[in-house]
């Protein structure tokens, strides 16, 4: 296969082999044209068909099918991979009808100079954000797809589609682009519009950033070598807000009751590609050694137990790791009991439950401990709780197993939660709570 934007960056000196292979690793890592068409990886988008004309359609769990114009360009990028690399015109084909229908939803707007958004016609409800809306990491994707799609054709409207979408990145989210200026540096975000307040979701950041640094590598325009400069310099800055210190944040938004947490082995595990990615290209060891961190937290260290899962197939006590979606522990049974065996003798102090619903939060719970996993005794009791996240302190004791006896929900009648923590998740937690505050 040759290398995509071989024959633009023919038109440039100075690209480094380190550089080309950054720029390699970008494209491969799209799946295939078929993977879109024969699993449900993403949690976001369920699944994809083709309409009539050939355009990709989300098939969405909650609101069935619509066009999202970032997963269209990503399977534009697949398809033009692919015939890049085998000069079948089915890949040709798939690549101009993604390419087609995003010309003819761009919507432009004007500054010192025109630029071009996609604008999203449904709301977030997570974020509390109304439609319409625009998204940095769609922005980014766009922006590759009419790269890869100049490369490929040689025609030159695609670059000059790709410039103009570039442009959002250097005009601030309350002007109509997805720029959110810090002390530090730039963020990129995932979801922006005028008005709205600054989440600095990681994952969209990177990945617009991502878009960001290939232009300025395929242009050789200063203006964006900056920008993508201030782009990392802004993860650089903020590391330490990412690090939950059992997994990482998936943002920064802490306007919310429940902060976003990235799922193990989905969000958090992409976390450490891309702050991996971000070391290659900047080549400070902080962002090795926060993708190692990370890279950590998607190995569980506790082993729990219940006495009772409503579904011990599905849902069963193995699910209490924090990964995401339809992941959870849950009991209709009362009482119930979750044991954990904590490895060795540890000094605790506290514990977080990161309830599935409010309604399926644990209501009334003991909290004993053992030495021995046999003769426990009674520490802690709690009753009349009513948060989807509990964090509690207690006494400090020492011990190495846990029992955890619960007696009630909230109402759901099937207690169901995501994640449980002892002492040290929970610590660095409110540690970030304050510091917010």
């Amino acid at each position: 296969m040759r290398s995509l934007v071989f024959m633009t960056l023919m038109l440039f000196v100075g690209i480094s082999s380190a550089d080309q292979l950054l720029i390699n690793d970008y494209w491969a890592g799209f799946r295939t044209p078929a993977d879109y068409f024969v699993d449900e990886r993403d949690g976001f988008s369920g699944s994809y068909r083709l309409s009539d004309d050939g355009v990709l359609i989300s098939i969405y769990h909650d609101r069935g099918e619509q066009y999202n114009p970032m997963f269209s360009a990503a399977y534009a990028i697949s398809a033009c991979r692919e015939y890049s690399s085998t000069n079948d015109q089915q890949y040709l084909k798939a690549m101009t009808a993604q390419l087609d229908k995003l010309v003819a939803v761009a919507t432009t707007r004007k500054l010192e100079s025109d630029f071009i958004v996609w604008e999203y016609d449904f709301d977030i409800e997570s974020y509390g954000l109304k439609a319409p809306w625009v998204s940095g990491l769609a922005q980014g994707r766009i922006a590759a797809e009419f790269i890869c799609a100049f490369d490929v054709t040689k025609d030159v409207k695609y670059r000059e589609f790709a410039s103009s979408a570039i442009r959002a990145f250097s005009i601030d989210m309350d002007k109509g682009g997805v720029a959110t200026k810090t002390p530090y540096g730039i963020y990129f975000e995932e979801i922006a519009k005028p008005g709205f307040r600054s989440t600095k979701v990681l994952n969209g950041h990177v990945s617009a950033l991502q878009a960001v640094w290939l232009w300025a590598q395929v242009s050789r325009d200063p203006e964006f070598a900056t920008l993508a400069k201030a782009g990392i310099d802004a993860v650089r800055a903020d590391l330490a807000h990412y690090d939950a210190g059992f997994l990482s944040w998936y943002d920064q938004d802490m306007t919310l009751k429940a902060r976003h947490i990235a799922p193990r082995m989905d969000y958090n595990n992409l976390h450490v590609t891309q702050l991996a990615w971000l070391y290659h290209v900047d080549k400070d060891p902080a962002f090795l050694d926060y993708a190692l961190r990370f890279s950590g937290y998607e190995h569980p260290r506790l082993n729990f137990t219940a006495s009772y899962s409503t579904n011990a197939k599905t849902n069963g006590p193995e699910k209490l790791g924090f990964f995401g979606y339809s992941n959870y522990w849950s009991s209709s049974v009362f009482p119930v009991s979750l044991d954990i065996d904590l490895g060795g003798m540890r000094n605790i102090s506290g514990l977080h439950l990161w309830g599935y619903t409010e309604k399926a939060s644990p209501k009334d719970f003991d909290i004993l401990v053992s030495d021995d996993g046999k003769q426990y005794r009674l520490h802690h009791k709690v009753r009349g709780n009513q948060d989807k996240l509990y964090y509690g302190s207690f006494s400090p004791v020492t011990s190495r197993y846990v029992k955890t006896v619960i007696f009630s929900d909230n109402g759901n009648n099937n207690v169901a939660f995501r994640e449980f923590l002892m002492s040290e998740g929970i610590r660095k937690l409110k540690q970030f709570q304050v510091e917010y505050e």
